[in-house]
């Protein structure tokens, strides 16, 4: 069954396993530094994390709030995960608990704590 692979790190041994996971007949995408490429060297996407995005959304002058709606809601809504993306009855209830400067202390994942500082 072809899977979609993602190597973290290059490298030698990054390039090697890609390698072979794309002869096994995988797709495979390099993960290094934060940048997402093909084989090949395209770019294949973005490696910001959500948090990150939050904070950079908040540092270039968009409220909590805004912040929060296009890192959950609107991200949620374009995935297709009607389900999700807010806090309200008959959503699930993922969620994350930033302290003051917008890092992480908490990730909840229903009603189960899944990380905490």
């Amino acid at each position: 069954m072809k899977q979609r692979i993602a190597v973290i790190g290059g490298g030698v041994i990054g390039l090697s396993t890609a390698y072979a996971l794309i002869r096994a007949g995988h797709d495979a995408t390099l993960v290094q530094e934060g940048v997402v490429r093909l084989l090949n060297g395209a770019l294949a996407g973005s490696g910001l994390i959500l948090d990150q995005a939050l904070r950079n959304a908040v540092q270039n002058g968009a409220s909590l709030p805004q912040a929060a709606r296009l890192t959950s809601t609107n991200a949620a809504t374009y995935l297709g995960l009607h389900d999700q993306g807010e806090i309200i009855p008959n959503r699930l209830a993922d969620f994350t608990i930033l302290d003051e400067n917008l890092q992480v202390q908490e990730f909840w994942v229903g009603r189960e704590r899944r990380f905490d500082v």
